[in-house]
């Protein structure tokens, strides 16, 4: 995602707007619905313009039968992951286990891994979805 208004799927080549501040699906797991990836608009600058502002990453798995939400946090400018208004970090150069995800920071970038996808965050207003062939 830009830090304006475009996202460019890879997949089909097309270009999609996001205008307007809203929260998106930026990515879900069509197959089995494990996991999905949000992402919120926020006004910035002038003109009416949005930018990303932060990330949600939503993950389930079934335990015993039954579907259970297993991981809901919000990755947000800074670096700073949200849980349930609980704010946690990532320190530079490690990794964590966030909610059964496995969340690393390189100092540039931090990642988290939801095991079909790996979510990319800048910290600013870039997000970069990676989805596995078997979850597309």
């Amino acid at each position: 995602l830009s830090k304006q208004w475009y996202q460019r799927r890879v997949r089909d080549g097309q270009f999609y707007s996001f205008q307007g501040e809203c929260t998106y699906v930026l990515a879900m797991d069509c197959n089995t619905y494990s996991w999905y990836v949000y992402g919120k608009f926020e006004g910035c600058g002038d003109q009416g313009a949005t930018c990303l502002s932060s990330v949600t990453v939503i993950k389930y798995d079934t335990l015993d039968g039954v579907r259970q939400l297993t991981a809901m946090y919000e990755i947000k400018r800074g670096f700073a992951i949200n849980m349930n208004g609980n704010m946690v970090g990532v320190p530079e150069g490690t990794s964590a286990d966030i909610q059964g995800t496995t969340v690393s920071f390189d100092g540039i970038l931090m990642r988290a891994d939801l095991g079909g996808a790996v979510v990319e965050w800048d910290g600013l207003g870039f997000a970069r979805i990676k989805v596995s062939v078997g979850a597309r």
